[in-house]
């Protein structure tokens, strides 16, 4: 009974979004359909898909996931594949994420791009690669996961070059073409040593025996793979050079490439955790990417000053964080990261005509007009404060041979150093704010405590357990990563005042300043 609920739902979520993409297709060749008409329609079809996507979330909370096989196809003599959909709380997390913020883009795009001249060609493939992602997320097997990852990576170069007057937008098409083919390489090798490993493409039957056939060459090789197609679609160091580029693309594909489609490598590595952590190596691998790739792009985009390259830059450190939480086993954060950072990136490249916030930044490190004793006093005794609430919560809310405490820790001290920016500007001018800001950074510090908690809770049943302790090489390797970006993002911004620059600072800024005008200029 259950199932059967399961399915009823599914269909309309699949055929709202395939009427959608079969419209926009008719209406390239017969362009009558009104903007006021298309608004219309774009509002039904996502009102409709997100309330099919909340009752799938609450059914897989409340009933477990739902394996659904829709077609059985032969692939040897002995040999059936099962092609359907896998509902988890992975799965339906992404989805919710996937459609908002799709949505969102949709609805803004009908505004920003109605003067285009390839407006019915931009929602044709807006719709379909919004499908395309969709199918990535629920595909029950690899083969259909694979297939609809590759479409989706052309879909997206079509709309990279939208303006195709611009030679720059053909370049930067060509650049992510060229990158993605080395991650459909990499993925379609994982298939191949998957199904030599598995005899199967089922994600549920591989995750199930993973630790039975990862122990060998093969199955280094195998998640090996899975790591360059991630780190390709994830904008990670060495493959990183289409994602400077792509700020030719349109405002709305920005804010949807970088809100939901370049989580895609992070999402491949949370879907198939079991297999990453029952290999060691490929996990040291994940770790020094995403550490190198977190530094690089924070410490780029502390140089720039235009909105969209910073935006850029952030997004790369942020994946580069996210592929380090990986590497350490600590895929439910990844997933969070993931959520919360898509609607974070949505609203700010949606929002990026607004330069409020960049003027927000530029005077965030500017020198304080004065400081008494009293005033300098209070702010250290704050600091001292906040670092002496994240030892105790370290202590106290985390148990530290079993649970990732470290972490916590210096995320949470990356938090402070830049609330404490802010406070340490307001304070001098308003020494009154002192208390309130500190509690306030006390409050955000004491939420993301309990939001750790609680999302390894919510995602324990499906994804992989972090095998690591805070001891190990490994964890303390990605902690080493964090704490120099940690490190950059306090220092590189404050090398506008002449008594803090020194020679090694001074070469830092320029290379950070160097790299991101060459690849976004």
């Amino acid at each position: 009974m259950v199932s059967v609920l399961a399915n009823g739902i599914l269909l309309p979520l699949l055929l709202i979004p395939l009427l959608m993409v079969t419209l926009m297709g008719i209406s390239l060749f017969l362009p009558h359909l009104s903007t006021a008409r298309i608004a219309r329609y774009v509002q039904i079809h996502f009102g409709l898909l997100w309330m099919c996507a909340l009752s799938l979330f609450v059914l897989v909370i409340v009933h477990g996931p739902f394996d659904l096989s829709l077609v059985r196809v032969p692939l040897a003599s002995t040999q059936i594949v099962p092609l359907g959909f896998l509902l988890d709380r992975v799965s339906v997390s992404m989805l919710l994420l996937v459609i908002t913020v799709s949505g969102i883009v949709h609805l803004y795009s009908l505004r920003a791009m109605q003067e285009e001249r390839y407006f019915y060609r931009y929602f044709f493939l807006l719709s379909l690669v919004t499908l395309e992602v969709i199918l990535v997320i629920l595909a029950n097997n690899l083969l259909m996961l694979g297939l609809f990852w590759m479409l989706k990576g052309l879909t997206l170069t079509f709309l990279l070059a939208h303006y195709q007057h611009r030679p720059l937008s053909w370049r930067a098409a060509w650049m992510k073409l060229r990158i993605d083919l080395i991650g459909d390489i990499a993925l379609i090798c994982a298939l191949i040593l998957t199904w030599q490993l598995f005899h199967t493409f089922s994600i549920q039957a591989i995750l199930s025996t993973s630790m039975e056939h990862m122990g060998g060459v093969e199955g280094t090789l195998l998640t090996l793979a899975l790591l360059v197609a991630a780190i390709a679609k994830s904008a990670q160091l060495p493959l990183h050079s289409w994602l400077p580029s792509s700020v030719e693309a349109p405002t709305p594909v920005s804010a949807l490439m970088h809100a939901g489609l370049i989580n895609a490598g992070g999402f491949l590595l949370i879907r198939l955790s079991a297999l990453v952590v029952a290999t060691p190596f490929t996990m040291g691998c994940a770790i020094v990417i995403g550490g190198l790739t977190a530094l690089y792009g924070s410490m780029v985009m502390l140089t720039r000053n235009d909105v969209k390259g910073m935006l850029v830059y952030s997004t790369m450190g942020q994946m580069g964080f996210m592929i380090l939480e990986c590497g350490l086993g600590m895929f439910a954060l990844a997933l969070l990261h993931i959520i919360v950072h898509g609607f974070f990136k949505a609203h700010a490249f949606l929002n990026s005509g607004s330069v409020i916030q960049q003027k927000n930044s530029s005077r965030l490190f500017s020198p304080p007009a004065s400081a008494t004793p009293l005033t300098s006093a209070r702010i250290l005794f704050m600091s001292g404060l906040l670092v002496a609430l994240v030892f105790a919560l370290m202590q106290i809310a985390i148990d530290p041979p079993f649970k990732p405490g470290n972490m916590i820790l210096l995320f949470a001290w990356m938090t402070i150093a830049h609330a404490l920016a802010r406070t340490l500007r307001i304070s001098f001018h308003f020494p009154r704010y002192i208390l309130p800001a500190t509690i306030g950074v006390l409050g955000i510090i004491l939420l993301y405590t309990i939001a750790i908690h609680g999302i390894e809770i919510f995602f324990a049943p499906v994804v992989a357990a972090n095998p690591f302790t805070p001891n190990s090489l490994l964890f303390t390797s990605g902690s080493i990563f964090l704490l120099c970006a940690g490190l950059i993002s306090i220092i590189l911004p404050s090398l506008h005042q002449p008594q803090q620059i020194n020679t090694f600072l001074k070469r830092l800024y320029v290379f950070a300043l160097y790299r991101g005008v060459r690849k976004i200029g």
